[in-house]
């Protein structure tokens, strides 16, 4: 979790852990607004940027390198985009 080999994962990983934790929170339930609220993160991170920072710029790296990423991607982008309706 601490190795700085990983660190650029760690806002992707972050928003998994707490869409799960709050997800299993019984006292605050996810509404649909925390839920569309949690899809725009989901978005906006998963954009990929050649001169981005962190995740978005070793995403890009990682599509240009292999085809299934992209791939990837764009089964993601219809998934995360037909949850939205």
């Amino acid at each position: 979790m601490d190795d700085p080999w990983f660190a650029y994962l760690r806002q992707l990983s972050g928003l998994v852990v707490e869409i799960d934790e709050r997800i299993d929170n019984r006292k605050q339930p996810l509404t649909g607004d925390d839920a569309s609220a949690y899809l725009v993160r989901a978005r906006t991170l998963l954009m990929p940027a050649e001169h981005g920072q962190g995740f978005e710029r070793r995403y890009f790296e990682a599509m240009q390198r292999d085809p299934n990423v992209v791939l990837g991607h764009a089964a993601t982008t219809r998934l995360i985009n037909g949850l939205n309706r």
